[in-house]
C-alpha cells in the first residue's frame, strides 16, 4: 500500500490542481491520497469523485493553523476525516 497524506493543490501552495493531482497519484501507483489544503476542504468533494473513478482512495484532509501560546509560534495540523456541512463545501 502506497500513500501521500500530506499534499496541496493550487488553493495552498501547491502546484497542482485537484483535478491533476488525482490522475497524477494514479500513475505514480497511489493507493490512498489526502489532499490537505491550508484552512480549505474546498478540493474534498472533487478528490472524493475522482479518487472513485480512478481507483485511488482520497482520504478528506486539511492543515489547519494554530496558535501555541507557549512557544509563541504558528503550529499546523493535519486533520483528517473533518466533519463538514455542505455550507462549508460550497464556500
Amino acid at each position: 500500500m502506497k500513500a501521500d497524506l500530506h499534499c496541496h493543490t493550487v488553493l495552498s501552495d501547491g502546484a497542482m490542481r485537484v483535478d491533476q493531482i488525482i490522475p497524477y497519484a494514479k500513475r505514480i501507483g497511489l493507493d490512498y491520497i489526502a489532499i490537505s489544503d491550508h484552512e480549505s476542504t474546498h478540493s474534498i468533494p472533487e478528490a472524493v469523485r475522482l479518487g472513485k473513478e480512478l481507483g485511488v482512495h482520497a482520504i478528506p484532509a486539511v492543515e489547519a493553523n494554530a496558535w501555541h501560546e507557549e512557544t509563541q509560534t504558528n503550529v499546523h495540523i493535519l486533520c483528517y476525516y473533518p466533519m463538514l456541512s455542505q455550507n462549508l463545501i460550497s464556500h
